[in-house]
């Protein structure tokens, strides 16, 4: 996904004043393409969980971001193409790399249970791990046998 970024921006000649041929300022607007990249992504799923694996070498894990709502999975963050106090003044021969934002979604079609997500970052890829829901089994009894519990537990006697 593409989009232009416009600055605006009023030019000034060499003394501080602004250029324009009427003597007044002249607004010049920049424009700057950014790109909202989409790192490799695999969903792949065992039986007790989901796993979600993204190829985003050269991150901090703090410069990750991860949020799950509505059984969606939105992975973001920026990769940076220089360290900070890197010279600038680079001419690229070959550049491949995607920098810059990024962006991954998966919308998963099975439940999971979100307080239970783990992410970890090794080797250039992070793992999400959304585990399913543990199955509470409800037990099921007939209305006579709620009625003798509640009678023998205010009574005080055992009940079976």
């Amino acid at each position: 996904m593409a989009a232009i970024e416009l600055d605006m921006r009023t030019e000034r000649g060499s003394r501080g004043t602004p250029l324009s041929n009427t003597g007044g300022p002249r607004d010049v607007y920049y424009a700057r393409m950014t790109h909202v990249f989409h790192p490799p992504t695999d969903v792949y799923e065992f039986e007790d969980r989901v796993m979600v694996k993204v190829e985003i070498a050269g991150m901090a894990e703090d410069a990750l971001s991860i949020r799950f709502s509505d059984r969606r999975l939105v992975v973001s963050g920026s990769r940076q193409d220089l360290p900070d106090g890197a010279d600038r003044r680079v001419v690229y021969h070959n550049m491949e790399i995607d920098y810059g934002e990024f962006r991954t979604e998966v919308q998963l079609n099975v439940p999971v249970d979100p307080a239970a997500i783990e992410a970890t970052y090794e080797h250039g890829f992070l793992f999400v791990s959304l585990p399913r829901p543990t199955e509470h089994r409800v037990e099921v009894r007939t209305l006579g046998q709620v009625d003798a519990r509640r009678a023998a537990s205010t009574s005080g006697e055992p009940s079976d």
